[in-house]
C-alpha cells in the first residue's frame, strides 16, 4: 500500500512542469517508465552541465579503466567511480537489449505526443542497442558485459533526448 502511495506520489510530481518534457521523452526508450525516469533526472540533475556524453559516462562511472604504462595500455572493465544509482538504473533497463526492436502498447502510447526529434533518437538507441548486443553475443562475451556495454551506450541517448527536452 505504501508503495502504490509512493509511486502515485513520483507520478504527481512527474506530471509538473520541471520534470514533464524530461519524463516523457525518456518514457519513450524501451526500458525506462515513469520511476526510472525520474530517478535519472533527479540523479543527473541539469544535463545542460555535461558537454558531452563522454562527461555523463564518466558521471556515472560507466567509462573504461584503463592502465597505461610505457608503450603498453590495458583495457579493464569499468570504473565504478560515479553515481551508481544511475548505473543501475540503465543496467536495469539494457536488460532486454538483446530482443528486437519492437514497440510495446506503452511505448506507442508514450510516443503519441512526442516530437520526431525524440521519437528518432530512441528509434536510433533502441536499434543500435540490439545491433550492439547481438554482436557481443554472438562474439561470447558474457551476458553481465553486454548489458553494462549497452547502458554505456543508452546513457549516451538519454543524455541527447535530455538536451532536446531542456
Amino acid at each position: 500500500e505504501s508503495i502504490e502511495k509512493l509511486d502515485a506520489a513520483i507520478l504527481r510530481i512527474s506530471e509538473g512542469e520541471r520534470y514533464k518534457k524530461a519524463n516523457d521523452a525518456l518514457c519513450t526508450f524501451r526500458g525506462i517508465d515513469t520511476l526510472s525516469a525520474m530517478s535519472l533526472i533527479s540523479e543527473i540533475g541539469d544535463i545542460r552541465r555535461f558537454a558531452h556524453p563522454r562527461q555523463l559516462t564518466s558521471y556515472a562511472g560507466l567509462d573504461v579503466a584503463e592502465y597505461s604504462s610505457g608503450g603498453k595500455e590495458r583495457k579493464k572493465g569499468i570504473t565504478k567511480t560515479g553515481n551508481k544509482r544511475i548505473r543501475t538504473i540503465l543496467t536495469e533497463s539494457c536488460q532486454i537489449a538483446s530482443k528486437p526492436p519492437i514497440l510495446s502498447k506503452r511505448i506507442k502510447q508514450s510516443r503519441a505526443d512526442q516530437p520526431r526529434e525524440i521519437i528518432d533518437i530512441s528509434d536510433r538507441c533502441m536499434n543500435r542497442l540490439h545491433k550492439k548486443a547481438t554482436r557481443m553475443l554472438y562474439a561470447g562475451k558474457h551476458k553481465n558485459k553486454i548489458t553494462t556495454a549497452c547502458a554505456r551506450e543508452m546513457l549516451g541517448f538519454v543524455w541527447e533526448a535530455m538536451r532536446v527536452a531542456a
